[in-house]
């Protein structure tokens, strides 16, 4: 009889698999992790785990609780806390709303220049018709972009909001 606590080890090849040639793998995995957090519902490396299966699976309500819980229990974790806004903004179909811009700018103040959270603010600034704000969000994301296309496409983008700002 193998208890659950073996049948958990390893589950951090999770973080390896791939939705595409996976899935049943992932699912297998999601399984038994909620299993053990029914028993173990402190056990915050289980919730991120289980997160990524539903976030790799594209159930991205289900990840949002997972990562949720996790930050319940490593809320200074700033790698939870990237997941958990990025599994926000996927439930919420690129929506920003009052809590994941706080949870936005927590991750910030650990990494100021983090540049997908600084895409996500600009991309909610523009949908908010807030052109100066999404322009400062992209200024900060070329102190750390490294391929020179992308640097292109983010100076576009910054000419074409001020453009649309006048």
């Amino acid at each position: 009889q193998m208890c659950i606590r073996d049948r958990i080890q390893g589950a951090q090849a999770i973080l390896a698999l791939s939705p595409e040639d996976d899935s049943a793998e992932l699912q297998s995995w999601q399984m038994v992790l909620s299993a053990w957090l029914a028993d173990q519902p402190d056990d915050a490396p289980s919730w991120y785990l289980l997160g990524h299966t539903h976030l790799k699976l594209g159930e991205f309500g289900q990840a949002e609780r997972a990562f949720a819980q996790a930050h319940g229990f490593a809320d200074s974790d700033e790698l939870v806390k990237i997941y958990w806004l990025q599994s926000r903004y996927l439930s919420q179909q690129g929506a920003m709303d009052a809590f994941s811009k706080q949870l936005a700018e927590e991750i910030l103040m650990i990494n100021p220049n983090h540049q997908e959270v600084l895409e996500m603010l600009a991309l909610a600034a523009i949908a908010e018709g807030d052109a100066a704000s999404a322009i400062t969000m992209l200024n900060r994301t070329l102190n750390t972009v490294a391929q020179p296309d992308r640097v292109r496409a983010t100076v576009d983008a910054i000419k074409a909001l001020r453009a649309s700002d006048t």
